[in-house]
C-alpha cells in the first residue's frame, strides 16, 4: 500500500472551520427525528426498551451459544437485523470466549454475505470483505486511522469542536435553557469531526446524519438504503472530481491518491469508501458519547470519582464501552463446520455475535452489571477483536476521552435535570439514548 506522503500529513493536520454561529444554528435546526434508533421501526418495543433482561436470563438459562429456529432462540424472538436466511441453521453468541473464538477464525466464520444487502449499498468495503481483499482495504484505512494520526488530531481537530460546542453549552448553562448531551454535544461533535476529516460541508449536516442512518439499516429497509447509497455516492463523485483539480486537506482528496494491490483507487472506488466513512464513523460513535453520559449521569458517584481523579478518564471510557456499548450486535457466516462453547456450528450458519451481552460475562468481570469506572482493566470487545476489528476505534477512544475530560474539568456539577428512570434508551443493531438532559446543581 502506497500513498502521497506529503497528502497524508496534511489529511492529519486538517481543522475545523465555521465554529461560529453557523454551527450554532445547525445545532439548534437538529430536527427532533434525527435523534432515534434507527431500527426501532422494525422491533418489538421491548426488545428495543431493554435487550440486557431477556438476553442475560437467557444466556444464564441456556448457555453462551444458542441456536435459533424462525428468528427465535430459546424462546426469545430477536430481529433479522441482517437479512440472513432462516430457513438455514442461525445462531446467537453471548458469550466474550465464544466471540473471541469466532473473531479470531477468520476463515471459518466470514463477513463475505454476512451483511445482507450491505454489498448492495456500500460496494467493496472493509468490513464486507475477508481475505487478500480485505487486508489491502485495510491498510489504506489503517494509515489515516491509526492511533499515531488520531493523537495527532487531538488538538488540532477535536479539541477545537469540543471546546466550541462546551462555551455553547456554558451559554445555555447560564441563561437557564435546556441542555440535551445527544443534540447538543455528541451528535454535533463526532458529524462535525468526521465531516472535516472527509470533506463533507457543513451544512449539509442533518441531510447526511439522516442518509447514514438510513444506510445502516438497508436490509430492513432495502429500497430506502439504495436511494440514500445512490445519494451519498452521486454527492462523493462530484465532490471527487472537484478535489482532482484542487486537492483538499481531507480524505477524500487522499483517498483519490491512495494505491491497494499496485494500483491507484478509481474515483468511483475513492467515492465508495467515503460514503461508508462518513456513517461508519458517526453512527455508532455520537451514540457511544451520549450513552457515556448516561452511565455517569445515572450513577453520580462514579462521575464524583473522575471529577476528583481525571485519570480516571481513560478507564471510565473502556468501562462505558464494556457496559453500554452502543454498537450491539457483529454478523459472521459459517465457512466451515466449527464447534464452539460445546455447540457444533455447521458451514452454511449465520451467526449474531451479541457484543453487549458479551461485555457482561460473568467469567471474565466480576460483578458485570454494575457500571464502575475503577473496575480492573480486562478487555472488553466492544470493537470486536481479529483481522476485522474496528479501524475507526482510536477515534471514538479519542472523541469520548477529549470530552470526558473536559466536561469534569469545567463542569464538575453536572447533573441529570430528571430522574434517572426516565432516561430511554433504544434500538438493537446499535443502542440510542432518546434524550439525556442536563443541568447544573
Amino acid at each position: 500500500m502506497a500513498t502521497d506522503a506529503n497528502l497524508e500529513a496534511d489529511v492529519v493536520q486538517a481543522r475545523p472551520r465555521q465554529l461560529d454561529d453557523s454551527f450554532a444554528d445547525l445545532i439548534a435546526a437538529i430536527p427532533e427525528g434525527l435523534v432515534q434508533a434507527p431500527d426501532d421501526f422494525a422491533l418489538d418495543p421491548e426488545l428495543s426498551r431493554d435487550p440486557y433482561t431477556p438476553l442475560l436470563e437467557l444466556r444464564d438459562r441456556e448457555g453462551f451459544v444458542v441456536e435459533g429456529k424462525d428468528g427465535v432462540f430459546g424462546g426469545v424472538a430477536l430481529p433479522n437485523v441482517f437479512g440472513h436466511d432462516r430457513t438455514n441453521p442461525h445462531f446467537i453468541i453471548m458469550g466474550v470466549e465464544e466471540l473471541e473464538r469466532v473473531s479470531m477464525s477468520p476463515k471459518a466464520f466470514v463477513n463475505s454475505g454476512a451483511y445482507g444487502s450491505h454489498v448492495d449499498t456500500l460496494g467493496r468495503i472493509p468490513t464486507l470483505t475477508d481475505g487478500a481483499e480485505h487486508t489491502l482495504l485495510r491498510g489504506a484505512y489503517n494509515q489515516v486511522l491509526n492511533h499515531r494520526a488520531m493523537q495527532a488530531r487531538a488538538d488540532t481537530l477535536i479539541g477545537p469542536i469540543n471546546a466550541y460546542l462546551l462555551d455553547r453549552l456554558d451559554g445555555k448553562f447560564r441563561r437557564g435553557e435546556a441542555v440535551d448531551i445527544p443534540r447538543d454535544l455528541a451528535l454535533p461533535l463526532t458529524y462535525k469531526a468526521m465531516s472535516t476529516m472527509i470533506g463533507v460541508p457543513q451544512d449539509r449536516f442533518a441531510e447526511f446524519v439522516k442518509l447514514g442512518e438510513t444506510l445502516f439499516t438497508a436490509p430492513l429497509q432495502p429500497d430506502k438504503g439504495v436511494k440514500a447509497s445512490e445519494d451519498l455516492l452521486e454527492f462523493y463523485r462530484a465532490e471527487a472530481e472537484k478535489r482532482k483539480v484542487s486537492p483538499q486537506p481531507d480524505m477524500l482528496s487522499w483517498l483519490l491518491q491512495a494505491e491497494a494491490g499496485g494500483r491507484r483507487f478509481t474515483d468511483l472506488e475513492a467515492a465508495e469508501h467515503a460514503r461508508f466513512l462518513l456513517p461508519a464513523g458517526v453512527e455508532t460513535t455520537w451514540r457511544q458519547l451520549a450513552l457515556m453520559f448516561v452511565a455517569l449521569m445515572s450513577n453520580p458517584d462514579q462521575y464524583r470519582l473522575v471529577v476528583e481523579d481525571p485519570d480516571l478518564v481513560g478507564p471510565t471510557v473502556e468501562e462505558v464501552f464494556r457496559f453500554y456499548p452502543s454498537g450491539f450486535v457483529i454478523p459472521r457466516l459459517a465457512e466451515q463446520t466449527v464447534t464452539i462453547g460445546g455447540v457444533e456450528i455447521a458451514a452454511g450458519s449465520s451467526l449474531i455475535m451479541l457484543e453487549g451481552i458479551a461485555n457482561r460475562d460473568p467469567r471474565r468481570w466480576e460483578s458485570p452489571d454494575t457500571f464502575d469506572v475503577r473496575r480492573p482493566f480486562y478487555q472488553n470487545r466492544n470493537f470486536n477483536i481479529g483481522v476485522h476489528a474496528c479501524a475507526g476505534q482510536h477515534l471514538a477512544r479519542l472523541e469520548l476521552e477529549t470530552v470526558l475530560r473536559e466536561t469534569v474539568r469545567r463542569f464538575p456539577d453536572l447533573t441529570l435535570a430528571c430522574p434517572p428512570a426516565d432516561l430511554e434508551v433504544r434500538g438493537f443493531q446499535v443502542r440510542t439514548p432518546m434524550r439525556v438532559p442536563v443541568t447544573l446543581h
